[in-house]
């Protein structure tokens, strides 16, 4: 693709691929003729890249490094910050802070560690936003490695630990010199983020006062039984904001497919067996194009009960899982070159049980997929390589022959997720979905080529 950019008009690349690989944002400045064939150049302020204290890394197998985490809380324009355990931070270490669920969700910002003792850590500057956490909010406070370089070798995988609903499902680093992500090396927090819904302990009738199966986890709040609303005789079930729905079909019935989890775009809404539709809202997208905030993807809903010829009988807990949605990957350094793979997809949702097939049983809805999470990568210069933040499948619900329930009580898709890599020189390339390559400028006009390939 090829035109001119300038900071009033990006210039996008739409392609048809899930995975794909940008080779080059090439461009030629309007001032001085420099064609650049790669990512572009620049001098950015060695506090954005750290200073290096971590060394030198080389991963070879799998390796975890967010060990150091912990909830916190805060106010605006206050240096203290109050966290469960101050364990692994130590003075002069650099926090990332993070709104994850409630009211605030998506703001973030970095702070150097002053003092620290007891349950606070004292920052050397004053806090822009205001940390909360109750029943629905949760703020997340993660030591940032500083390393002079990074090395993935082919089969090793970088990652962090999946959010359990507290902490956990964030990736952040800095490197002063290289990031060097080898062929078959990995940058993966695929399904770290948002929790799904479950379908297990959930049964038809699912009602107004019960509620429906599960829904994900999003940053609205924890997942919650489905709340559902009756009106001319049909109910409606309700996704958890972008926590998908979960599976109810209008009748109230189970056999539904949990519905995707949002993030860029709404997640799919499941599938019912019978002829009767999923009366379900969508899940409602957030977040922005240009990642100024940062978010995991949303968890998928569970899948409706699955009917033997007993009754509606609630699934094995294994079944009707929605997906966890993505993590978030944050990296700044001099130079980064990916020719592996960085991902932070969303989960699959499970599939739902079928006890015996045969004209006598229905089987469950499968578990809505979990919506791709955030990759934001800030460098001077590099190779952007192959990079994916797809939504998770939707669970297979089995068709049977069960009159009028022939059909397959899917789940549906999770949202794709977002990506940012922003380069020197006054350039950003982001991937706002799964199929689509955008070149920004922070105000240079030039003209430019985005070449990407399968």
């Amino acid at each position: 693709m090829s035109g001119t950019v300038s900071q009033a008009s990006p210039l996008d690349a739409i392609h048809n691929w899930g995975t794909f690989d940008v080779v080059a944002a090439a461009y030629t400045t309007s001032d001085n003729g420099v064609t650049y064939t790669q990512l572009a150049t620049g001098v950015a302020a060695a506090t954005l890249l750290g200073d290096g204290r971590d060394g030198a890394l080389t991963v070879s197998g799998l390796q975890r490094i967010d060990q150091t985490r912990t909830s916190a809380t805060g106010t605006e324009g206050t240096t203290a910050l109050t966290v469960a355990s101050i364990t692994g931070f130590l003075t002069g270490n650099i926090v990332l802070i993070l709104q994850m669920r409630g009211p605030g969700a998506g703001q973030w910002e970095e702070h150097t560690v002053a003092t620290l003792g007891g349950t606070t850590l004292t920052l050397t500057a004053p806090l822009s936003n205001s940390y909360s956490s109750s029943e629905t909010a949760r703020d997340v406070a993660l030591r940032v490695p500083q390393y002079a370089n990074m090395t993935v070798s082919s089969g090793a995988t970088v990652t962090a630990s999946a959010w359990d609903g507290t902490t956990g499902g964030v990736l952040a680093f800095r490197a002063r010199g290289t990031v060097l992500i080898q062929p078959g090396g990995v940058i993966d927090v695929s399904g770290l983020g948002f929790l799904g819904g479950v379908s297990n302990g959930t049964v038809e009738p699912y009602t107004v006062a019960t509620g429906g199966p599960f829904t994900g986890e999003s940053p609205t709040g924890p997942s919650i039984r489905s709340p559902i609303t009756l009106a001319n005789g049909i109910h409606t079930a309700a996704p958890n904001g972008g926590g998908g729905a979960g599976g109810v079909a209008s009748n109230s019935e189970g056999m539904t497919g949990g519905h995707g989890g949002a993030h860029a775009s709404p997640g799919s809404l499941g599938v019912s067996g019978y002829l009767l539709s999923a009366r379900t809202l969508r899940s409602a997208p957030y977040g922005d194009d240009e990642l100024r905030l940062l978010f995991m993807g949303s968890g998928g809903g569970g899948g409706g009960n699955h009917h033997p010829p007993s009754g509606p009988v609630t699934q094995p807990p294994e079944y009707g899982v929605g997906g966890n949605g993505g993590g978030i990957t944050f990296i700044r350094a001099a130079t980064f070159t990916n020719y592996g793979v960085l991902n932070s997809s969303g989960g699959n949702g499970t599939q739902g049980y079928l006890a015996t097939n045969s004209c006598t049983y229905i089987a469950g809805g499968g578990g809505g997929g979990g919506a791709g999470g955030s990759i934001r990568i800030e460098t001077l210069a590099g190779y952007a390589g192959t990079i994916t933040a797809v939504g998770g499948l939707g669970g297979y619900g089995q068709p049977t022959c069960y009159s009028g329930w022939d059909g397959a009580s899917t789940g549906g898709n999770g949202s794709d997720g977002r990506t940012r890599l922003s380069l020197g020189g006054g350039f950003t390339l982001m991937m706002p979905n799964a199929n689509t390559v955008r070149l920004l400028s922070s105000g240079l006009t030039a003209n430019v080529k985005i070449v990407v390939k399968q």
